[in-house]
């Protein structure tokens, strides 16, 4: 992380808890457990997607601009666990 009077840099790296398979009503899902998360839709049936949320305060006097610098990440194959 770094910062200056023009820019802001924050590096984040997911913990993953659990990428495990599981069977539901023999059906094989995908159990997704973020550190620090809660879920983007909570209705039943719906995927069990983790969302993770941070604010970071940026002055708005000029403006803001977001951009993503670097990526990694890995695809994991499976359907993603329902909400029960």
């Amino acid at each position: 992380m770094s910062a200056s009077a023009s820019k802001l840099v924050v590096e984040y790296t997911p913990i993953y808890l659990d990428t495990t398979l599981i069977k539901i009503d023999s059906e094989t899902y995908r159990n997704i457990i973020l550190k620090h998360s809660s879920s983007i839709d909570d209705s039943v049936g719906m995927p069990a997607l983790p969302l993770r949320i941070f604010n970071v305060g940026v002055p708005n006097e000029f403006g803001n601009n977001i951009q993503l610098l670097n990526s990694s990440f890995k695809t994991l194959k499976g359907n993603i666990k329902p909400t029960p």
